[in-house]
């Protein structure tokens, strides 16, 4: 009768090999789908939006500031004239509405952000 010689470790080392070949890519693929942390002042956060204020990499330093101006100078008055007539309204559905009836037309700004915004 013949023995076969087996080798212990040939097995074992096909194993560590196939797993480190499989873990790679996982690794690679968790590092590319990382996202960037761009630096922000938040002005408004909650769970679903936001209103933030980045740095725009576009703009070279050595433009005036006057860049991003808007064409037209608008007096305060004109600002706060335009601003204080933009309503909202909420969304209601279906059964809201048939209970409570449709929701009333709200000044998008109250008088001291009005005052605020307008300066």
């Amino acid at each position: 009768m013949r023995q076969v010689k087996s080798k212990k470790f040939k097995g074992r080392n096909l194993g560590l090999f196939t797993l480190a070949f499989l873990l790679l890519p996982f690794a690679l693929l968790l590092t590319a789908c990382a996202i960037p942390m761009v630096p922000y002042r938040a002005v408004y956060e909650d769970p679903v939006n936001y209103v933030r204020l980045e740095v725009d990499d576009a703009v070279l330093p050595e433009w005036p500031p006057s860049a991003h101006a808007h064409p037209k100078a608008m007096r305060a008055e004109d600002v706060a004239r335009i601003l204080g007539g933009i309503s909202v309204k909420e969304d209601r559905i279906w059964l809201q509405r048939w209970l409570q009836g449709e929701a009333p037309l709200m000044p998008a700004f109250r008088p001291e952000e009005l005052a605020l915004l307008s300066q």
